[in-house]
């Protein structure tokens, strides 16, 4: 009887386990495959709690793309904060592609599949995902003017292309090498530079 009453206590409270559960559900099957009744079920809370936290299922949408925008973010700075130069740096946000898209449960950019899902475009989510993206595109820039380009916005933009388009690829092309094939196009841009 104890144990029952520890775990109870010891586990999530319930706004952090809806928004655990939702960004599983919403990642592994969809955004608009998945209901509020499975999410509040799953995460053994009432639907009461959902809406009381995020206000509706658009707002859990938007909490939840917030969420993976700071990790994605922690995990970009934590690659970029290392030694050596731009260089080393960019080349080194390709090699953690390759550990991401050998996870278990890798399916893609949560951003781009948000975004193929998410067609209103004054959706609280979408906002997110722009945030997110022009986040990392101004590190991939701040980058670029490191590395000396004559222009960095346009270095960056191509340097973003290759990080999402790798992720598209190793996603629906079931193709892991994708992040060592945009690693090997970053750095010949690199090499173009002189």
């Amino acid at each position: 009887m104890s144990n029952a009453g520890s775990s109870r206590f010891s586990r999530p409270p319930a706004p952090e386990r809806v928004l655990e559960i939702a960004s599983e559900l919403f990642y592994a099957e969809g955004i608009n495959t998945v209901g509020v009744d499975r999410i509040a079920a799953e995460a053994d809370a009432s639907k009461a709690t959902l809406y009381a936290h995020f206000g509706s299922k658009d707002g859990l949408v938007a909490a939840y793309l917030d969420r993976r925008s700071a990790r994605s973010r922690e995990n970009l700075i934590e690659h970029l904060e290392g030694d050596g130069d731009a260089r080393q740096k960019l080349l080194r946000i390709f090699d953690a592609l390759v550990d991401w898209y050998e996870e278990d449960d890798f399916r893609g950019c949560h951003f781009i599949i948000a975004g193929s899902e998410l067609t209103a475009p004054d959706h609280p989510a979408v906002e997110v995902g722009r945030r997110h993206r022009a986040w990392v595109k101004g590190h991939f820039e701040g980058l670029a003017t490191e590395l000396g380009a004559a222009d960095p916005a346009l270095l960056g933009a191509q340097f973003l292309m290759l990080y999402d388009g790798a992720t598209v690829a190793a996603d629906l092309d079931g193709y892991p090498e994708a992040a060592r094939a945009a690693r090997d196009a970053a750095e010949r841009l690199i090499d173009s530079l002189g």
